[in-house]
């Protein structure tokens, strides 16, 4: 009986051996394949890198470059359509900034339906005759009425002078 726990014990520490080793076989191949997928994405960084420089190069120096390096129609087509979408990223960049400043003097411009209050600056409903902030009158010779489009307008104005909405 001792004979066939000792081979049981003996099969079983084959197993649990195996095992073990087939376990650390596995952790080691996923490390290595964990290096491979990071230095394979490096490469592609670094390619990439490399292919914006040159495409740099080829653009701001066409001329110079022309003499010395020559390229094929197809490459050609890929830099032209680079300045194309480069110039193209220029222009909505611009078209952002107008935005912008339009958000910024909007967001400036007193609100609708209120009338401006001159010595403060402060901003107070329609037909107030003094400041809720400072006390002061309303100066009606320069009592002027606001419209959502930022256009001024006379203080008794009905509609607005710039785009035509009721006040």
């Amino acid at each position: 009986m001792a004979v066939i726990f000792d081979k049981l014990a003996g099969g079983i520490n084959r197993v649990i051996s195996s095992a073990s080793a087939s376990s650390k076989a596995a952790v080691e191949k996923a490390r290595i394949n964990s290096e491979i997928s990071n230095l394979e994405k490096e490469c592609k960084q670094l390619i990439q890198l490399m292919g914006n420089k040159v495409c740099d190069l080829f653009i701001e120096n066409n001329s110079q470059l022309g003499d010395s390096i020559t390229i094929d129609a197809d490459t050609n087509n890929f830099l032209s359509e680079i300045s194309k979408r480069r110039e193209l990223v220029t222009r909505h960049r611009e078209q952002l900034e107008r935005i912008e400043e339009e958000l910024r003097m909007a967001s400036s411009a007193p609100k609708s339906g209120s009338n401006i209050v001159f010595s403060c600056g402060h901003e107070n409903a329609i037909g107030a005759k003094f400041c809720v902030i400072c006390g002061n009158p309303q100066d009606d010779s320069n009592n002027m009425t606001s419209c959502s489009c930022g256009h001024a307008n006379e203080g008794d104005a009905k509609f607005c002078v710039g785009c035509g909405n009721k006040l």
